[in-house]
């Protein structure tokens, strides 16, 4: 599938295409951007203001909406990430095991080559069982092409850094066990973007605006606070 990223650029609208090719869940962007309305009148949706896209349940959400900033700065007028896959885990992505995936990406590409431990998801385990019910979250684990672009997008993404100047808040749970916090924090102190905040929540995990009660409430507030306050009246 492809993802499609649809900016508000001066009170105008485009849709473009990211140049990787991916299945990713559907952004929950909408929701926000309604909740935000709805609670300040003066907000509507002729708003100079960028669709924010969030990566939330796919990890490569965050890894892609940050190389879409990178590569198309003036499409975006901010940016929100969930936990967003900037560095690769060291103690999954070996050497041994990158040299392995190479090999695999170019010889079967469609081998699994890592799988990812879905409980880790959330610490509710209702949300973890309507993931695992939902037709339309992959579950058949990490494929190697798919596994080889997205570490060669990372490092990229590491090598570039100095380059995003888009406007953006990352949250990261530091108990995620699907991407490093780490990569919140090196994002967050690499940056050249005037206007950047990470947010780290102790013990949370993959998904956090779907954490426990209060948790994932105060989450989904903290980004419609983040967004309405950066959005003309």
């Amino acid at each position: 599938m492809i993802m499609w990223v649809t900016a508000r650029v001066k009170g105008t609208e485009s849709t473009w295409k990211t140049s990787m090719s991916m299945c990713v869940t559907p952004s929950i962007t909408l929701t926000w951007w309604l909740s935000a309305s709805l609670t300040s009148p003066s907000l509507s949706l002729d708003t100079p203001c960028a669709s924010l896209h969030c990566g939330t349940c796919c990890p490569q959400g965050g890894a892609i909406s940050i190389v879409a900033a990178m590569e198309r700065p003036d499409y975006f007028a901010g940016m929100v990430l969930i936990a967003p896959a900037v560095m690769a885990d060291p103690n999954s992505v070996t050497p041994l095991r990158v040299f392995l995936g190479r090999i695999a990406a170019r010889i079967c590409p469609q081998i699994t080559v890592l799988k990812l431990d879905t409980s880790n998801m959330s610490r509710d385990p209702a949300v973890v069982s309507r993931y695992l019910a939902d037709p339309l979250v992959y579950q058949g684990g990490l494929k190697a092409r798919w596994g080889k672009s997205m570490l060669e997008w990372m490092q990229w993404v590491e090598s570039n850094i100095t380059t995003l100047k888009c406007p953006f808040l990352t949250l990261h749970g530091t108990a995620d066990k699907a991407t490093l916090s780490e990569g919140s924090v090196f994002l967050d102190q690499n940056a050249s973007s005037s206007d950047k905040t990470c947010k780290l929540y102790e013990g949370y995990y993959h998904q956090l605006h779907n954490e426990p009660g209060e948790d994932g409430i105060g989450v989904q507030r903290e980004i419609v606070d983040w967004i309405a306050s950066r959005l003309k009246p």
